[in-house]
């Protein structure tokens, strides 16, 4: 069982989601996702927070397992530009962007002045003890461990070994840093063994250590940070971008004529 936590933050309410391309998104703004997610840390209970973006929308259709971790999600928050600019065509609102990379120093921060502990799994262990080592430098009294497991540990006796060493330590918040959808539906499974916060934080890792960089604000304004990533990793990202993301296009013109449509009809 969890121990009591001296400090838990309050209750932080949580408004009715909007659902765009069939994912129901929780319209939140940066501070209004860190204060839910504390309340999702402190509560004892955890909960699994997902970052929807044009890739995942296309996963939730296709892969059963990402779906029914989707289903399990408490929080879903908008990654993906493309998803907010649809949004906006339909009708609804999003305030802004709330990606796994902008949540993890500010997430951390909250913690630490709320007494809760921080797990990160994931990253090449190099980088996450830069990682570690430039979150303990910003926040002094953060109490954060991490463990980096190998590569395609889920079903192994390494993911026992995690599952133990998670219960070791006792985390309230767990950022885990594996990729779409490894991460989504590891923390899905493991939220039922160890009752924490869990958020599938991608490269935040890497962009907290500073081994990679994001793209210019200008260009994340822009919803451009898909063009900033291809650029610097065509190997990886090619054919998620160009091959795959692509489909997203004949969902969304459906969606945006049938939202036009529903808005005649009420008139």
């Amino acid at each position: 069982m969890r121990p009591h936590t001296e400090a838990e933050p309050p209750a932080a309410s949580l408004q009715a989601p909007v659902t765009v391309a069939g994912v129901a998104i929780h319209p939140l703004n940066l501070h209004q996702a860190v204060e839910h997610i504390a309340s999702m840390a402190g509560s004892g209970q955890g909960g699994l927070i997902v970052t929807p973006n044009v890739d995942h929308v296309l996963l939730v259709r296709s892969n059963d397992r990402f779906r029914q971790a989707y289903e399990r999600a408490e929080l879903r928050l908008c990654d993906g530009g493309p998803l907010m600019v649809l949004a906006r065509l339909c009708g609804r609102h999003i305030p802004e962007r709330v990606t796994g990379a902008d949540l993890m120093v500010p997430v951390s921060g909250r913690c630490a002045e709320l007494g809760l502990k921080v797990m990160v799994v994931g990253g090449a262990p190099a980088t996450l003890e830069a990682c570690l080592a430039n979150l303990r430098g910003r926040f002094p009294t953060l109490a954060i461990e991490g463990i980096s497991p190998t590569i395609g540990f889920e079903g192994t006796p390494a993911d026992l070994e995690l599952q133990q060493a998670i219960e070791r330590s006792a985390p309230n918040m767990v950022f885990v840093c594996i990729g779409t959808p490894r991460g989504e539906i590891w923390a899905a499974d493991q939220l039922r063994r160890w009752p924490a916060a869990y958020i599938s934080a991608g490269a935040a890792v890497d962009f907290v250590a500073g081994t990679k960089s994001r793209a210019p604000a200008w260009m994340q304004r822009l919803s451009l940070e898909w063009l900033y990533r291809l650029w610097r990793e065509p190997r990886r990202l090619a054919y998620r971008y160009l091959v795959r993301d692509p489909q997203f296009l004949p969902l969304a013109v459906r969606e945006v004529f049938r939202a036009r449509r529903d808005r005649r009809r009420v008139r």
